[in-house]
């Protein structure tokens, strides 16, 4: 892991189920924005070391979905394709945290 900056912290995804899912992040920071994908790659079982660099400065809502497109609004879209999401997500500055998701939901630990 590379040295983090100010209002930083990292969030490491890990998958345990057959289905490969999307991973989309929507900061607090933007109001009325759909979630943009954070990966251009699916998040499965055998890819469980990504990575990500996220600010701090405001919260986090996560999506984790089967539909591979740039944005993803579940206003617009058929909700059901949802795999799971975890909602207002605040993380600490320097801070060092682990999403899993698995076919019955998704966690968040440090």
């Amino acid at each position: 892991m590379d040295a983090l900056g100010v209002d930083e912290a990292y969030l490491r995804l890990a998958a345990a189920g057959e289905t490969d899912l999307y991973f989309y992040g929507l900061s607090a920071d933007c109001q009325r924005c759909p979630y943009q994908r954070m990966s251009a790659y699916p998040i499965h079982q055998d890819h469980d070391n990504t990575l990500f660099t996220l600010s701090t400065r405001r919260p986090w809502s996560f999506l984790f979905v089967n539909v591979n497109a740039t944005y993803f609004d579940p206003a617009n879209t058929n909700y059901n394709q949802s795999h799971c999401s975890l909602e207002n997500i605040s993380l600490g500055e320097f801070g060092v945290y682990e999403v899993t998701v698995s076919p019955a939901a998704c966690s968040i630990s440090t």
